[in-house]
């Protein structure tokens, strides 16, 4: 290779270079102007986390979990709990104890002998609190048709007031669900899973939905009414 030959190589070698310098620059100046603009969208993110209802127009719902409220409250010095002289307040012992079950010795634990016929009496008295079995219970009404011995005319009975169909839901069922759903605000779904779960009351949301609005219409949405709303469903076929 001679020396012409060598100059021109190099400086084709050169412009190459020169060519891919420029284009690295371009390609920096692009990169810096990226990293510019998420710098300042993160800033701007920041910004927005860091605010709440004390530094903007948020609402205090928006503020989260992570937002601690300082009390307005100013410290007492006190301990927490129950005070020196403060009167507290335990389960108390009824007077007349729905039920009363006795406990006592068979035998006696010295000699064996039978104590059944003998008189004891109450050493110690516990009671303990809680809620009744919890079912449906159902109610027949029967209408009977009874003949007359002077006249021999025959009088037939009528139903109670309410008592419109063959199978239906009673006042109380009718109070509970209003009750959950109205005033509770428990959901239509929900308030019938309790139904269910608790009385193994079935109710349909639809005949949910039904009491709701009879109730409203005979009593003016208070919740309370006297009348009940017929299932589609008899509780001995659910059973």
């Amino acid at each position: 290779m001679t020396a012409e030959e060598r100059i021109a190589q190099l400086e084709s070698e050169n412009a190459a270079l020169r060519g891919e310098n420029a284009a690295l620059r371009e390609e920096q100046a692009i990169l810096v102007q990226q990293l510019e603009h998420l710098l300042a969208r993160l800033e701007e993110v920041e910004g927005r986390l860091t605010k709440d209802s004390h530094k903007s127009s948020k609402p205090p719902s928006s503020d989260g979990p992570a937002r601690k409220r300082g009390s307005r409250r100013a410290k007492s010095g006190k301990q927490t709990g129950g005070q020196p002289g403060h009167a507290g307040r335990t389960m108390l012992q009824v007077a007349k104890p729905d039920e009363i079950v006795h406990h006592r010795p068979a035998t006696c634990v010295h000699c064996q002998q039978s104590l059944e016929a003998v008189t004891g009496q109450v050493k110690e008295r516990r009671q303990g609190q809680d809620l009744p079995a919890m079912r449906v219970v159902v109610q027949e009404h029967q209408v009977e048709q009874v003949c007359c011995p002077a006249c021999q005319h025959l009088n037939t009975g009528s139903f109670p007031q309410g008592v419109l169909a063959a199978v239906q839901y009673g006042p109380n069922v009718q109070a509970l669900g209003v009750y959950l759903q109205q005033y509770q605000l428990v959901p239509l779904r929900r308030t019938c899973e309790v139904l269910s779960d608790l009385y193994d009351c079935h109710v349909w949301e639809a005949t949910r939905l039904a009491l709701g609005a009879a109730s409203g219409d005979r009593c003016g949405g208070d919740g309370r009414t006297d009348c009940g709303v017929v299932e589609g469903q008899s509780l001995a076929e659910r059973r």
